[in-house]
């Protein structure tokens, strides 16, 4: 069965064949464009990555994680990431 729907907050229409629509605060379905989706996405991946740092493995996954996150970006960026970071 296909299934849309049309979201009025981001203008785009979820289109689906069979299963659940994304639910609310889903970072499945995110496609950030705007300065506040971009900070409703990271609000909800943070939320999502806090939920899982009582794991084992949750440590070297986020230095894993940021490492390849940061793979593409340019030195001077990454400068100014870390002196926020150290200032804040």
């Amino acid at each position: 069965m296909v299934c849309s729907v049309y979201c009025s907050h981001c203008h785009f229409y979820f289109i689906g064949i069979t299963g659940s629509l994304p639910t609310e605060g889903s970072i499945d379905e995110a496609n950030p464009s705007s300065k506040e989706e971009f900070t409703e996405f990271k609000n909800n991946l943070v939320k999502k990555l806090q939920s899982l740092s009582t794991k084992a493995c949750y440590n070297d996954f986020i230095e894993d994680f940021i490492k390849d996150v940061c793979i593409g970006c340019k030195s001077d960026f990454l400068t100014l990431v870390v002196l926020n970071f150290f200032t804040s």
